[in-house]
């Protein structure tokens, strides 16, 4: 399977998705990423590691969890890195974590951002303060001050 059927199969997913409800979305999420594991472990096997990146990078996208960037990271030559991180990285950084079912929520997805240096998109991030009015204040509250703290410690880190 080369790169090209590989990304229209990932958008194919993506654009399906969207029309399942969230139990059933959750299903398939997971489904896919048994399915890309096991392609994981067969490619190695067969020593195709072009295979193996492509789909390291496909259930990154699909977790954006931190271990799984540092998997991709792990997979990929050296002189590829770079490149490849700002792809991972960008895409993070425009990815829409307020949708239902989403796969990370807007704080893990400034941490990833902030721990790869990237303080300007986490930034970029921050949604507006909760209005007291707001029905779910106090949970919102809690996150917004969690969001901020991310932030300041970031600061400080950059600062020292």
């Amino acid at each position: 399977m080369d790169n090209d059927t590989t990304i229209a199969l990932s958008e194919k997913i993506e654009e399906l998705s969207l029309q399942i409800s969230p139990l059933s979305q959750h299903q398939l999420r997971t489904m896919i990423l048994n399915i890309a594991d096991l392609m994981i472990d067969a490619a190695r096997t067969e020593k195709m590691y072009d295979i193996v990146k492509e789909e390291s990078i496909l259930v990154f996208k699909m977790t954006l969890t931190i271990n799984k960037f540092e998997e991709v990271r792990t997979l990929v030559d050296e002189k590829d890195w770079e490149a490849v991180r700002k792809d991972l990285l960008d895409y993070v950084a425009s990815y829409n974590a307020t949708l239902p079912g989403s796969a990370i929520n807007t704080k893990q997805q400034m941490e990833l951002l902030l721990r790869e240096g990237q303080w300007r998109e986490g930034i970029q991030l921050l949604p507006d303060a909760p209005l007291p009015s707001s029905i779910n204040f106090e949970r919102e509250a809690k996150e917004y001050i969690e969001m901020l703290e991310l932030l300041w410690f970031e600061i400080e880190r950059i600062d020292s």
